[in-house]
């Protein structure tokens, strides 16, 4: 069953590198907050976009954010 052990390589693969990039853009998420004054202001779309992918990610995910 080689085909198990490759799948599961790739699959660890990607998750580490889904992490890293999650790492990343929470790290560039608070640098640049860090620069403004008061709250981000958003377009009525990029609060769409907001509210589409929270809601997929649940309450739950979104608490540390």
């Amino acid at each position: 069953m080689e085909w198990e052990t490759l799948l599961a390589a790739v699959a660890g693969k990607l998750d580490e590198e889904l992490l890293l990039k999650l790492e990343y853009l929470v790290a560039e998420n608070q640098i640049l907050r860090s620069q403004i004054c008061g709250r981000p202001r958003f377009t009525d779309g990029q609060r769409i976009t907001l509210a589409m992918i929270g809601k997929n990610l649940g309450k739950q995910a979104l608490g540390n954010a």
